[in-house]
């Protein structure tokens, strides 16, 4: 007679635990999960050290003549950028452009370099100091009176390695 109620009562125990256990289990809840994604902004900045776009503004010039300067490109958004420059002349009233050179000197302020372009973080700033120079011409005094010519240094940002 012990030995059958031990056993029931193991009986008992064993599915009050089964019972239970299932219980739990049907009546689990589960927060929600949520992902929420956000772009982030691009933007770049490019300036000399006075915060004029006019990198250099220059009269009077002649062969031999040549100006240094340094050009403050910032990332302004909140990506990083590989930053690429380029520098051409855009206009001019004459030939004397074939007499213009336009260095890079230094590039200063960033965290990468791959094939041309410049890895610069968000809030970050390159600097390029770079030198334009009025060599030596073939063109005579008289010919080169008057001439001018304009050059656009562009900076081309993107969130994609080159």
């Amino acid at each position: 007679m012990k030995k059958i109620l031990i056993s029931i009562l193991i009986i008992g125990v064993v599915a009050a635990i089964a019972v239970g256990g299932t219980v739990a289990y049907f009546a689990a809840t589960s927060n929600d999960v949520t992902a929420t994604v956000r772009t982030a902004t691009v933007s770049l900045a490019a300036s000399d050290s006075g915060g004029s776009t006019t990198i250099f503004d220059i009269s009077n010039a002649f062969p031999g003549n040549s100006w240094t300067k340094d050009v403050y490109c910032t990332n302004t958004g909140g990506a990083p950028l590989w930053v690429t420059p380029t520098w051409a002349p855009t206009a001019s009233s004459a030939a004397i452009d074939h007499d213009m050179t336009f260095a890079i000197n230094s590039v200063t302020g960033y965290t990468g370099y791959q094939s041309g372009a410049y890895l610069v973080p968000a809030g970050g700033q390159l600097v390029f100091n770079v030198t334009l120079a009025f060599v030596e011409t073939h063109l005579d005094q008289s010919a080169l009176e008057g001439q001018w010519v304009t050059y656009a240094g562009q900076f081309h940002g993107s969130t994609l390695a080159p």
